[in-house]
Order: structure tokens, then sequence, then C-alpha cells
């Protein structure tokens, strides 16, 4: 089964509708989402023409490219201190790299992870709105890993700390 929906609020609210109905033999596998906004003016057609965007240029994520990677990383690390530095390193020179997500991407969900509210899917699809309403106003500098980065930084992850200070 495909849902195709032109929001990613209601990609969102499709799911926690659809779950329960559909109960736990019917899981989300993947997710294929266009990474920007489209003004009104782009429509000329129908909305089929919108929808055709989502099967031109698609980036399909493969997580085994990932692992890979990171296995390379990981090579030669005996202790947990060495695999420790292994992904610091990993994710400092993600950071270097700048990469953003591309146009259209289809991406593996893990339905073994996720919450019965979907919380893990609006998590994936609210920072991808984040960085398309970033690019529609002209910050187009922007990439997700901003986004995270940024509210990372406004989130206490230690809320105990400011009571042993």
């Amino acid at each position: 089964m495909t849902l195709q929906v032109r929001s990613f609020s209601r990609a969102i609210e499709a799911a926690r509708f659809f779950g329960p109905i559909l109960g736990p033999r019917v899981v989300a596998r993947r997710a294929r989402l266009m990474n920007r906004f489209f003004g009104a003016d782009e429509l000329t057609d129908d909305l089929d023409s919108l929808d055709r965007h989502l099967d031109q240029n698609v980036t399909v994520i493969d997580p085994r490219a990932f692992e890979e990677q990171m296995d390379r990383y990981l090579a030669g690390t005996k202790t947990p201190e060495e695999r420790r530095r292994a992904f610091e390193r990993y994710h400092e020179d993600k950071r270097r790299e700048r990469r953003d997500v591309p146009l259209v991407e289809d991406f593996p969900l893990a339905p073994e992870e996720e919450t019965p509210d979907f919380t893990h899917l609006s998590m994936t699809l609210r920072l991808r709105e984040i960085r398309a309403y970033e690019h529609w106003n002209g910050n187009t500098h922007v990439i997700l890993r901003d986004i995270i980065e940024r509210l990372a930084e406004q989130v206490d992850l230690d809320p105990g700390a400011r009571d042993r200070d």
C-alpha cells in the first residue's frame, strides 16, 4: 500500500490514524518525500503534475551504506574508548562535509522501533519541514544538521546540572 499526501503534517496524521485501524501487521517501511515547499504559481497543471516530482531524481537511502562506512571507522578498534573516538571522528567528518538531504529522498523507516503515536516519523518529518521552511524563506545555506544542532543547543540535556552548580 502506498499513501501519498501533500504535506508533512498530513503524513504524520495519516500514520497516526491508519496505524491503529490497520493493526500491527501493516507497518510503514519506507518514506519518500520532497524536501521543499511548492508555491501556488508552480501548480500550472493539476495536482498529478506536482506529484510526479516525487518520482524524479530520487535518492534512495540504503542503510547498508552507513553500516559499511561505520565498519571502516571502527576497523581496528579494540576497546570501548577506541570505538567512542572512532564514532566521534565519524560525526566530526560528517559535520565538516555539510551534506544536506537530497531534494527527493526515499529512506527506510524502523517500524520495530516506532512508538504507537509515530513519534520517530513525526520528528523526522518535522525536522525536514523546518528545513524546507528555512529554504522557502531564502536561507538556503541551512542544512538539516544545522537545525538538529540548533535544537540540541536549546534542550537542557541534564536538568540536574543546575542543581549541582
